[in-house]
């Protein structure tokens, strides 16, 4: 029997230069784990399992949280009378909602456990099958929640209309990780090769 373990980490740090925020700053650690065993002493019969968990790359999938008056950035105006008279009116930036608001501050990237099972058996004439079940199971994907919406706590209880963080607005959205739902992916697969002259192999 052969058995391997492995353990990736990843420090992520994600700025946002328009907010001046960190989006995100997160450790996803990824620990992983297999073993293969010979069902015969002729190594023709492979049994093999694994595990991993696996974390999504940083690729600017997640939402864009959305809020009303931005202002993110300096408005500067240049104007000329007849005389040539310069004015120039200087808008700072102005936000009704503080950006750090907008990001859960324990933001992180979605990870998967999975889970691997396969069997390979050698033919004679260098033909290999392989058949194995796979599941992944997805944890904490990217979600938004308003956090601006004065909600019941209870059935029947009526909504209590928007302004917990401004009562100006409506909905203000608030990027969380999703810990409250599982996707879980199953699946079978089955491979045939062929080795083949000059190194060649057909799948």
């Amino acid at each position: 029997m052969t058995a391997n373990l492995g353990l990736r980490v990843d420090w992520i740090r994600r700025h946002d230069e328009l907010l001046n925020i960190y989006r995100e700053k997160s450790t996803a650690v990824h620990p992983r784990a297999g073993v293969a065993y010979l069902v015969t002493k002729d190594a023709r019969n492979v049994l093999r399992a694994s595990y991993s968990r696996l974390y999504e790359q940083v690729n600017g999938r997640d939402y864009i949280v959305t809020f009303g008056n931005t202002g993110g950035v300096t408005t500067r105006d240049v104007y000329f009378d007849r005389n040539g008279v310069e004015t120039t009116v200087t808008t700072p930036p102005t936000r009704s909602v503080s950006p750090s608001l907008l990001f859960d501050s324990n933001l992180h990237q979605p990870w998967a456990d999975e889970y691997v099972v396969g069997f390979r058996h050698q033919f004679p004439g260098q033909i290999s099958a392989d058949l194995s079940a796979t599941r992944r199971i997805y944890h904490d994907q990217f979600e938004q929640v308003d956090i601006n919406g004065i909600y019941p706590s209870g059935p029947n209880l009526p909504f209590g209309g928007f302004g917990l963080i401004d009562p100006n607005q409506g909905i203000i959205f608030k990027e969380t990780n999703g810990d409250w739902t599982r996707v879980i992916v199953s699946n079978l697969e089955g491979t045939i090769a062929k080795n083949m002259s000059h190194n060649v192999q057909l799948v």
